[in-house]
């Protein structure tokens, strides 16, 4: 069975997307550690897809920002939600032919930059939450807010993914998940 034979998988239960692999995390996790994830994770694509011919994907984050050391990627690594995770990656084909073939767009730099102010504002606003969080001292809403936090910006940048690119980016994202 070839990449473009498998159906997507089926779309997350309404109010429930916290998935494994979309970059939830189970204990904080630095920053080397998500790149490292990261440039692991785009070589298991890249050698999933590369099977059904001379195929390859770059990834490209739709909120860069997450992805540069900083304020707000050492935010989103305290909430367990790697900035390097599914959520925040478009995979995107290297050339016209490849993005022809897995269903997606040829990369392109400037494709993301248009979420950039939507995840920002998102982030900031889930920062605001879990200050209030923190300040509150309270464990059990501590662990309840981070989990939320997270399931919100990942519910928020896979609605963008699926109305941008529908469900390639769900197949490619599935093929390191697939038993072979």
């Amino acid at each position: 069975m070839t990449f473009l034979d498998q159906p997507p998988p089926p779309a997350p239960p309404s109010g429930n997307t916290v998935l494994p692999d979309v970059g939830v995390t189970d204990t904080r996790i630095s920053f080397d550690e998500a790149r490292d994830g990261h440039a692991d994770r785009v070589r298991q694509i890249n050698e999933a897809v590369s099977e059904d011919g001379n195929l390859a994907v770059r990834a490209l984050p739709m909120c860069s920002t997450a992805t540069t050391p900083g304020p707000m990627a050492e935010f989103l690594l305290d909430i367990h939600l790697d900035p390097f995770g599914d959520w925040n990656m478009l995979y995107l084909g290297v050339d016209d032919s490849a993005a022809a073939a897995l269903g997606t767009l040829p990369f392109s730099e400037s494709f993301a930059a248009r979420f950039d102010d939507v995840i920002i504002g998102a982030v900031m606003a889930a920062f605001g939450r879990w200050e209030t969080a923190v300040e509150a001292i309270d464990p059990k809403a501590l662990a309840s807010t981070r989990a939320q936090l997270g399931s919100d910006l990942i519910d928020l940048t896979l609605g963008l993914q699926q109305r941008e690119l529908g469900d390639s980016q769900r197949r490619i994202q599935q093929l390191t998940r697939m038993e072979r």
